[in-house]
């Protein structure tokens, strides 16, 4: 029942400020505010912030699992009992973290590339 009862919040804000506001405003929540004021650029760097955030937390499921593979490092799902997973932090030397910095950096030069490849995501679709 949460979830009728959220999807009626946001239809009903939803539905008031289109009846406020009609279509002239601006898909773009910052983009309404005047041109030049202060509040456009706080909210362009709270969204860079949001959007920072939500690329990490992306990213770790994919980082696990290029480390389970390439590095052979322990990760969710796998049986390894308390006293393994000490030796092997022991065991984590230097050339293990560099190539662990290595292969997270690899993977987001990756990303990074194929998003600078597809400039317009109207292609995609």
């Amino acid at each position: 029942w949460s979830w009728a009862l959220a999807g009626f919040l946001m239809a009903f804000v939803g539905g008031l400020g289109y009846a406020t506001y009609g279509d002239s405003i601006n898909s773009i929540f910052y983009m309404n505010f005047p041109k030049g004021s202060p509040v456009i650029a706080a909210s362009e760097g709270m969204l860079c912030l949001v959007l920072l955030m939500a690329f990490m937390v992306g990213m770790f499921p994919i980082i696990s699992f290029l480390e389970a593979m390439f590095l052979h490092t322990p990760h969710a799902g796998m049986d390894v009992s308390e006293d393994e997973l000490e030796i092997s932090d022991a065991d984590w030397g230097k050339r293990a973290r560099v190539a662990n910095v290595g292969l997270r950096f690899l993977a987001v030069i990756l990303i990074n590339v194929l998003a600078a490849a597809i400039p317009d995501l109207d292609c995609v679709t």
